[in-house]
């Protein structure tokens, strides 16, 4: 059986052809791209980063208060730790896509925000692990101030 296609005929099978692949293109495109937060979503999605990360530096410094240097204790606190990068790593990677244009100065200030408590995190962890001296009394100064900053910044977030 032989299909004798007018010019007419093959345009318009062309032009269909091209329809339905764009049609899936889009579909396929709509399906797998990141679907923006609506602002209460946005923010009731920070609030529980938040209170996650509240636990966890919670756990942190109670990690700091009661280290006794055995490497159990260095051991906990150096896992601890780099959870903390997971945590700021996974606002960048999952929450980026979703942020709401109305929301990006906030996002970016955020992020600002944990990357100084990245830093404080940091000086503990070289901190702890030293022999008492005044490098390590230092050091701890340096992340308590740090901290502190990290908190200020997080405040004033608007």
């Amino acid at each position: 059986m032989k299909f004798n296609f007018t010019k007419k005929t093959k345009w318009i099978i062309s032009v269909v052809a091209v329809i339905i692949v764009a049609t899936t293109g889009i579909i396929i495109y709509q399906n797998n791209s990141p679907k923006v937060f609506t602002q209460p979503e946005y923010v009731k999605e920070v609030v529980i980063q938040n209170d996650n990360f509240n636990n966890l530096l919670n756990e942190f410094l109670d990690q700091v208060a009661n280290y006794n240097g055995s490497v159990e204790s260095t051991q906990k606190l150096e896992e601890t730790a780099s959870r903390f990068k997971t945590f700021y790593n996974g606002l960048e990677t999952k929450l980026k896509p979703h942020v709401p244009n109305s929301s990006k100065e906030h996002y970016n200030k955020m992020l600002d925000a944990y990357k100084i408590y990245l830093e404080a995190i940091e000086l503990y962890r070289k901190a702890m692990p030293k022999k008492l001296s005044d490098e390590r009394n230092q050091l701890i100064t340096d992340a308590k101030n740090k901290l502190k900053e990290a908190q200020e910044a997080m405040k004033n977030i608007k």
